[in-house]
């Protein structure tokens, strides 16, 4: 069995809080599974939460940036054309917004 491609990314805090939200609420059952990969592998630790000392606010979550660490992940092709999916989609309905576009442009840049 041939091995899947990789491609490495380094998310900062803001991406990993930020690509759960810009996913798709519902689909195909692939694409809700390759979806449950992904925002497994960006997830929060416990101990990610009270190190960035995250915490929910009325408009989102907050935290101490200067404590955010950059963190590298490994997405199987797979998930990088969902993201990309998502990412081109939001472009066509204009819903590219200052908070995510950072975001955006790491994953178009995969």
């Amino acid at each position: 069995m041939e091995k899947m491609a990789t491609y490495k990314i380094n998310l900062t805090l803001l991406d990993r809080l930020i690509i759960p939200a810009i996913l798709p609420k519902a689909g195909g059952l692939v694409e809700q599974v390759t979806q449950r990969g992904i925002t497994a592998k960006i997830e929060f630790t416990p101990e990610e939460v009270e190190e960035f000392e995250m915490q929910d606010a009325e408009k989102g979550v907050i935290f101490n940036p200067v404590k955010a660490k950059d963190i590298e992940i490994e997405f199987l092709q797979n998930e990088v054309d969902l993201l990309k999916k998502t990412a081109n989609q939001l472009n066509e309905e204009h819903k590219i917004t200052q908070e995510n576009l950072d975001t955006v442009l790491k994953i178009n840049n995969l």
